[in-house]
């Protein structure tokens, strides 16, 4: 069963640790920041979190970078998952998606929350298909409020792995991966109801509740992309 952390897991002497943050700069280890990543990825799972911040209490040393201490949470929650205890695959799967929220952050300035901007900018990269602009941008805009990010913590660690390194591309999140996709396939059906069509299939390619091919969920939304397998 859950516990709530305790404050003697991670020592305040360990506070005063310097850290190197994803963006380069140099801050002082923010305990509470540790903790509250640690009960999120916890959360509603059959673990119990002060075990897994314990295990990171030996690996933090002064100028460990912020993605060393991520890294850390994820193999300690991969070592502590077995038969009797298999949560922790999803615990570290969550570890890994908040790993890819931030390494996007850093890298493009923001995470979810302006899927038409995410779409212009990869038009104009050459990493979408032109085609998506098709859409009107009140018709981009309504489509990204589609967007659940909770719909990433779902996956455990091997899927959240597949998925960003075999299907995101670059800077790329994966409900914007599955919306575009979605988007495209409902392209082809009328103007008056082709957003309905796309909500239906987002919904059910972000909650699993169909899987695509494989050529589909890597190809569709790249100029020429092949979808034949």
């Amino acid at each position: 069963m859950q516990q709530t952390l305790s404050a003697t897991s991670i020592t305040q002497n360990q506070g005063n640790i310097k850290v190197i943050r994803r963006d380069g700069s140099l801050t002082s280890l923010d305990i509470s920041k540790i903790r509250a990543v640690v009960e999120w990825a916890c959360a509603g799972k059959d673990v119990n979190p002060i075990t897994l911040e314990a295990g990171l209490t030996t690996r933090l040393r002064d100028g460990v970078t912020t993605r060393e201490i991520q890294d850390n949470l994820i193999n300690c929650a991969l070592e502590m998952c077995s038969p009797d205890q298999p949560d922790w695959r999803y615990v570290a799967g969550r570890l890994q998606i908040w790993s890819l929220w931030k390494d996007t952050l850093v890298n493009r300035g923001y995470e979810y929350g302006d899927y038409y901007r995410t779409v212009r900018s990869k038009v104009e990269s050459g990493q979408y298909d032109p085609s998506i602009l098709t859409y009107t941008t009140e018709e981009l805009n309504e489509a990204g409020s589609w967007i659940n990010r909770d719909w990433d913590t779902d996956y455990d660690y091997a899927g959240a792995v597949l998925l960003t390194r075999r299907y995101l591309l670059r800077d790329e999140l994966p409900q914007e991966a599955f919306l575009t996709c979605a988007l495209l396939l409902g392209s082809v059906e009328a103007p008056e109801d082709r957003l309905g069509w796309a909500r239906r299939f987002y919904e059910a390619i972000a909650q699993r509740k169909i899987s695509l091919a494989t050529p589909i969920l890597a190809n569709l939304r790249i100029p020429k992309g092949s979808l034949s397998s």
